[in-house]
């Protein structure tokens, strides 16, 4: 990837866990927070988590500002695996004030 001093960066950012368990999990209800903070350093374009189980997900701010992605697999399974892929863009950061001696 090449950019020119003070260009925009575009960046696709991918993200795996995985666990595997030795007895089936069942009612397990997790949190993550993999999705990129959107905010005057750089732009969130996109970002999509996939889960396997399948499960439905809901998704907050944290008290801090984070976002939160919540949830719940009901039934039995062996294996969780989560992947997020964003797409960001970020933006260079302004040349430091001269300071008058």
């Amino acid at each position: 990837m090449t950019a020119t001093p003070g260009s925009p960066i575009h960046l696709g950012v991918v993200h795996v866990t995985e666990y595997r368990y030795p007895e089936p999990a069942w009612d397990s209800f997790n949190e993550v927070r993999l999705s990129p903070t959107d905010d005057h350093a750089q732009s969130l374009l996109s970002f999509e988590l996939e889960l396997s189980p399948e499960a439905t997900v809901r998704s907050h701010l944290d008290y801090y500002g984070n976002r939160a992605h919540q949830f719940h697999i009901a039934e039995a399974h062996r294996r969780l695996a989560i992947e997020a892929r964003s797409s960001v863009v970020t933006y260079p950061r302004p040349a430091p004030m001269e300071v008058a001696a």
